[in-house]
């Protein structure tokens, strides 16, 4: 290993451990908030110094030439032949290169962090905290030479799976290149004896404590002489140590995987179609789903969009109670035809008879359409039926996110240009879940339902009085709109969770924030 690489793996073990000391010191403190904020920061900035300090030494960018090479003093001792049998000095070989587009990845992997630290919803906290994890792991892979902008869905899958377990597994990366590198460097004869002593003792040491802690545990009076020897709480050391190396662990594994891992592998890791294109097989599969998808929206066209009368004449159910029994099964539909639809497109491969494959996807979409217009406006009823909430709204927002994704298919997949549409899709998402953070869910839906409270309509309380902080201002200003007990309720509630004082300053959340300001201002709050 040349000097460069030798300094970047100590450079990145040292963002390590300060990562996982920081992650004990800041992310013990649960609910996140702006402490996730703080971490993500240190780890990121640290990541973007360690690869702008390589590149100020002369490695170049991924996508850039490289400089000329240049010697580098031979960091083995004296007398140990180079792999090629010279002696002397080892050619210079780049650690690291970044491509320019990794660093934008990372800073939407930040972004996320920052919007937690905003948002109080569990579910788009949730939702958010697995958008920075992909964001982080597109970065991974387009540091290492990777292009999400033409890859296949496959590719995707599989660079999140090959980074998550880096991150997991990486760790023992770092440990079998330290003990091959101590092998091929180190002359056991010529070491100092004092140096070898002092990394038995190192070595030792994670023993030493796990055994002493099983013992303090085991016998009571050799817990007390040892805490007269060392005034130590070894149930809070275990957990501080614990807490360090789990996110030290993870940060190394994924940092080797960014600034370490090599070239990612040539080509697309989609596997290739088969030989022989099922044609007919495939025309008439997607020929029978059309046959049954039209049955099914002349269906919809009487009933759905019919009247309350026919559906209660017909079933003997209610308009809401109809709307409210399909709107999922819609949903699943919708989210399970693209994926048919790309495999029918991967089977067929460069098949020349493409047009009548063509015809039937178009065919199947615009039926399609038609039955997320329906599941659209049975949302819509149920909704205004029964009320906004939380399921409801995010069901809102996929289907909105399919409905993106069918245009970005029909714009890419059906031309022919299938490696397109994976990112297409990635950013899609991304897109609809920045505006569910524009929205601010918990609000909207407070919101929603008081209006209908305002207008008469039944609004259900248990389900106001679950929501995230986001909704305890909306709600403290609309208590007018509620009758008398329930605004009582709401009131006692929302002092009983927001009228104290924050815990733990490593949770702030702007949410939150907002939610005990708001409750202080409340008449009658001590």
């Amino acid at each position: 290993m040349n000097a460069s690489s030798v300094r970047l793996e100590r450079g990145l073990l040292g963002l390590a451990l300060m990562q996982g000391i920081l992650g004990d010191v800041l992310l013990r403190s649960v609910p996140w908030g702006v402490n996730l904020v703080i971490w993500a920061s240190a780890g990121i900035a640290g990541m973007v110094v360690l690869a702008l300090r390589e590149r100020d030494r002369g490695v170049p960018w991924r996508g850039e030439a490289p400089a000329e090479p240049r010697a580098l003093p031979d960091v083995r001792p004296a007398g140990t032949p180079c792999a090629d049998g010279s002696g002397g000095r080892l050619p210079h070989r780049p650690a690291v290169v970044i491509p320019r587009a990794a660093p934008g990845w990372m800073a939407l992997a930040w972004l996320c962090a920052l919007l937690v630290a905003i948002r109080d919803a569990p579910a788009l906290s949730l939702l958010t905290l697995v958008a920075g994890a992909g964001c982080l792991a597109l970065a991974a892979w387009t540091a290492r030479g990777g292009s999400p902008f033409a890859a296949a869905p496959t590719d995707f899958v599989v660079q999140g799976i090959l980074t998550a377990l880096h991150a997991v597994l990486g760790g023992f990366a770092w440990i079998v290149a330290a003990a091959r590198r101590r092998g091929a460097m180190v002359d056991e004869r010529r070491a100092r004896p004092w140096v070898r002593a002092a990394g038995g003792v190192v070595a030792a040491l994670p023993v030493l404590i796990l055994f002493g802690a099983l013992f303090a545990a085991a016998d009571p009076v050799f817990a007390h002489g040892i805490q007269q020897i060392v005034n130590l709480d070894f149930a809070a050391f275990a957990r501080h140590t614990l807490l360090i190396g789990f996110w030290g662990w993870i940060c190394a594994g994924y940092g080797r995987r960014f600034l370490l891992g090599g070239e990612a592998p040539a080509g697309s890791l989609a596997p290739p179609p088969p030989v022989r294109a099922p044609v007919i097989e495939v025309m008439i599969g997607l020929g029978l789903l059309a046959v049954l998808f039209l049955a099914f929206v002349v269906v919809q066209l009487r009933y759905l969009f019919g009247s309350d009368a026919l559906i209660q004449a017909t079933i003997g159910m209610t308009y809401a109670e109809y709307a409210r029994r399909g709107f999922f099964e819609l949903l699943a539909v919708a989210l399970l035809l693209l994926p048919l639809l790309l495999g029918c497109d991967w089977l067929l491969g460069a098949a020349r008879n493409r047009r009548g494959f063509q015809g039937l996807a178009v065919a199947l979409i615009a039926l399609l359409g038609i039955i997320m217009v329906s599941a659209w406006k049975r949302l819509s009823l149920y909704a205004g039926a029964y009320g906004l909430t939380e399921s409801r709204l995010y069901a809102a927002a996929l289907l909105v996110w399919v409905a993106l994704v069918i245009l970005w298919f029909i714009a890419t997949v059906l031309p022919g240009r299938r490696p397109r549409f994976a990112v297409g899709a990635v950013i899609a998402g991304l897109v609809v879940l920045g505006g569910l953070q524009l929205l601010d869910p918990d609000a909207f839906i407070a919101r929603s339902n008081l209006e209908r409270a305002r207008k008469g309509l039944r609004s259900d309380v248990d389900h106001l009085l679950r929501l995230g902080p986001g909704a305890a201002p909306i709600l403290l200003r609309g208590l007018s709109a509620l009758p008398e007990t329930d605004r009582d309720r709401v009131r006692e509630s929302l002092v009983q969770l927001w009228g104290h004082p924050a815990p733990d300053w490593r949770q702030w959340n702007l949410a939150r924030a907002r939610a005990r300001a708001a409750v202080a201002l409340m008449p009658g709050t001590p």
